[in-house]
């Protein structure tokens, strides 16, 4: 599985992983919970925790092995990632209770579950410490990629509300 995994590295993967994820993570938070105040629904913590949590094992699933070598994952294993993160981000959107409240939360919670994994992954694998440089990337990347899904399937969802009413 991991090739050079040491638990010595794993507070200072943490720590990293803290200062880039809490402050988006807490203003996700403040934004919902300001939210629901305001309309009176109730924000889905168990769908949320689910989603972190199912994000974390696709990226562990496909990403935490090296078929071709080190640091050389396939085509395929990415692909496979991919598409999960969009079928976990398509379903779960279209299973929330209110889904404008938790389309934050749910958004989050995929690309925090997902980043956490990379970087235990490529954080106790890599002595140059050059994996912040790609936790950075691929949070921006997840962010526009399952943003862009998260966004479509609310869209979706209520042209299939409207046209069902």
């Amino acid at each position: 599985m991991l090739t050079s995994f040491t638990w010595a590295e794993v507070p200072g993967v943490f720590l990293a992983y803290l200062l880039i994820i809490a402050i988006p993570t807490a203003l996700a938070w403040v934004g919902t919970a300001w939210l629901a105040k305001k309309s009176g629904e109730r924000i889905a913590y168990g769908h949320t925790v689910f989603v972190f949590v199912a994000a974390f094992l696709i990226c562990f699933c496909t990403l935490a092995w090296m078929p071709e070598g080190e640091y050389n994952y396939s085509p395929w294993q990415v692909f496979c990632s991919g598409f999960a993160m969009v079928i976990l981000t398509a379903s779960a959107m279209m299973r929330v209770p209110a889904p404008t409240l938790n389309l934050l939360p749910t958004w989050w919670a995929a690309v925090a579950g997902y980043t956490l994994c990379w970087s235990i992954i490529a954080g106790t694998d890599d002595i140059t410490g050059l994996w912040g440089v790609g936790l950075i990337f691929l949070l921006l990347g997840l962010i526009a990629g399952v943003g862009a899904v998260v966004w479509l399937t609310l869209a979706i969802r209520r042209l299939l509300l409207d046209s069902a009413a």
